[in-house]
């Protein structure tokens, strides 16, 4: 995955791309961020999950993976579905607001 730097006017300067994470699945589908700066990356292989200087806190194993994100009234719960299934996890660290 790549980081992007951003021009004055908000669009993206796609000169300064740079790798920003390796990701531990082979197909990066969806991405949210906690309040804590966490960043939280649906592959194949599951959710991994990384600090925001990049380093992999870890990857949860959850199937065939095709989104995860942050909901709920208190933005603490994480759901992730998978093909047929959405499962939920109550987490102590919030999403980030929208």
């Amino acid at each position: 995955m790549a980081s992007f730097d951003l021009e004055a006017d908000g669009t993206i300067d796609a000169a300064s791309a740079a790798v920003f994470v390796r990701t531990t699945g082979d197909t990066v589908d969806g991405m949210a961020v906690d309040c804590a700066g966490n960043l939280y990356v649906g592959t194949h292989a599951g959710v991994s999950m990384f600090a925001p200087d990049a380093t992999l806190i870890g990857t949860v194993p959850t199937g065939e993976l095709s989104n995860a994100t942050f909901g709920g009234a208190d933005r603490r719960t994480w759901f992730v579905n998978s093909r047929c299934v959405l499962k939920l996890v109550t987490l102590g660290v919030q999403g980030s607001p929208d």
